[in-house]
């Protein structure tokens, strides 16, 4: 009854540049208004890129006029090799580690559409990625994968949504399930994973689930570009987590005799964000409450359990996407 489940959008990616290497082209103008042109290929000691930024900062002075990325790419039957290897990887080191064989696979890569794009206000979601910035075999990848592993295509919400929605619902069906993803967002989501980057198998309990999510929540996540509580890292965001569950453990006199966990940690993430606004309000938009920055970046960070899911405080009912 084994359910392999992968996330399949890294997938894409990691085959996709595997097979391109980059090579750079500048052109710049010196102070003297000579014009200078350098070509930087990749070499056995260090990437192109590595090469160009360490001549750029040689040559502070100088004016920039391209910066233009030429790639060396290999033929499409490389990168869709390196497809094949890692989805057969993720499904034999399932069954290893499970000892049981898969019955159903799912493999599902993300479509256009993302309820986050509209929730973002304080940050654009995932405005510091380059949406034209593909491999060049990208939509190949992708049709392959449709035609050959059975993708499924997810609309309305990403790929790692999906794997939580699915995951829950075995969860509560009690069906043996691997996560195979390199996405650390999808540590939200309790029972087995595999890391098919570093061909890792680790368990996550429900209690570090949880925690993963509020800590995000305090954090955000700068892959994505949510900003969470500005300046806030992961330490400073332990060191908060720890204290407050200690202080409920212990009684805080602030707390309610009736008031939950939950209901605690999310009334305290309110406090912090009200903090963080008054130091640093000129990272928030104008006239955004603490509580709506809190909720915007929990919902942002928030790994869906349910199709239309958006994510509500502790004790307020459920709403979801329209």
């Amino acid at each position: 009854m084994l359910h392999v489940i992968i996330d399949a959008d890294p997938v894409v990616y990691r085959a996709g540049f595997a097979a391109e290497t980059h090579n750079y082209q500048v052109i710049a103008e010196t102070p003297d208004g000579e014009l200078v042109e350098k070509f930087f290929p990749k070499c056995e000691e260090s990437s192109a890129g590595a090469k160009k930024i360490a001549w750029k900062k040689e040559h502070e002075d100088y004016i920039i006029l391209e910066d233009t990325m030429i790639p060396d790419v290999e033929p499409l039957p490389f990168a869709l090799r390196g497809v094949k290897l890692t989805m057969e990887a993720c499904i034999q080191d399932a069954e290893r580690e499970m000892r049981q064989k898969a019955t159903t696979v799912s493999v599902l890569l993300s479509g256009p559409d993302n309820f986050r794009n509209e929730i973002a206000t304080i940050k654009p979601y995932k405005g510091n990625r380059d949406k034209a910035y593909r491999p060049i075999h990208y939509e190949a990848i992708r049709k392959y994968m449709f035609d050959n592993w059975d993708a499924r295509l997810i609309e309305g919400h990403e790929a790692d949504d999906e794997c939580s929605i699915l995951s829950w619902v075995d969860f509560a069906a009690d069906t043996p399930y691997v996560i195979c993803t390199i996405d650390k967002d999808l540590d939200q989501i309790p029972g087995p994973h595999y890391d098919y980057a570093k061909k890792v198998m680790y368990d996550v309990d429900i209690n570090d689930a949880s925690y993963f999510f509020w800590k995000q929540t305090l954090t955000g996540d700068p892959t994505d570009n949510i900003q969470g509580m500005f300046r806030v890292g992961d330490k400073a965001a332990d060191k908060m987590l720890g204290a407050w569950l200690e202080n409920y453990n212990t009684g805080d006199v602030v707390a309610s005799t009736e008031e939950t966990w939950e209901e605690y940690r999310w009334r305290l993430t309110v406090a912090a964000y009200a903090q963080n606004m008054k130091k640093y309000p000129e990272k928030y938009p104008e006239g955004m409450t603490a509580a709506e920055a809190a909720l915007e970046n929990a919902r942002l960070v928030f790994m869906q359990t349910y199709p239309g899911q958006l994510w509500t405080p502790p004790g307020q009912p459920d709403e979801e996407t329209t």
